[in-house]
């Protein structure tokens, strides 16, 4: 059963070490691009591991048909960076939006959810479990504000329409791209 007031999974997140070259590769190898970079993002309140702590990062994301893929390149403490410490690589989590974040965690946390690290950035709120007990999957809970979802939809629309060859995409031309339309 699925978790009250979600969609279904839609996003896949790998941590790298580079989010360039990992972005290139993507592109390359998987197919897949553009993708939106989103560089030094730093959540507006956050924690990790039970205590108050500033979380930052860099992100890339882009499309597969209706999954989002998301490149993180962790900056600061945080399990993207206790990722890449222990030497894993692969999927680090897997994603699910919702429209009541509250009403989410609290089926999660019903099912043996353990909170790892969230907080609050671009006006939404986003929280990583632990569904097992050892990492191995860790489950984002994401309630995104409208201009993020708005954002993401503008992503998809650009990797159904991309030429294999750019890299990357701005926020900016894809704001103005949809305003001239």
């Amino acid at each position: 059963m699925k978790l009250p007031h979600t969609s279904s999974i839609n996003q896949i997140a790998y941590v790298v070490p580079n989010i360039d070259e990992a972005v290139k590769w993507w592109a390359e190898v998987m197919g897949v691009g553009p993708f939106l970079a989103l560089r030094d993002l730093k959540f507006e309140t956050s924690d990790y591991m039970g205590r108050e702590q500033p979380i930052t990062y860099s992100a890339a994301v882009a499309y597969s048909g209706d999954l989002n893929v998301e490149l993180i390149e962790p900056i600061g403490p945080s399990i993207f960076a206790d990722w890449l410490a222990a030497g894993r690589s692969g999927v680090q989590h897997i994603c699910v939006f919702t429209d009541d974040f509250a009403a989410t965690v609290a089926e999660a946390e019903a099912r043996g959810a353990k909170r790892l690290q969230g907080g609050t950035i671009g006006g939404g709120t986003l929280g990583y479990y632990d569904m097992v007990g050892d990492q191995s999957v860790i489950l984002e809970i994401a309630q995104l504000a409208p201009i993020s979802l708005g954002l993401f939809d503008m992503v998809k629309r650009a990797s159904a329409d991309w030429d294999g060859e750019t890299l990357f995409i701005e926020a900016a031309d894809l704001i103005a791209k949809a305003t001239a339309n």
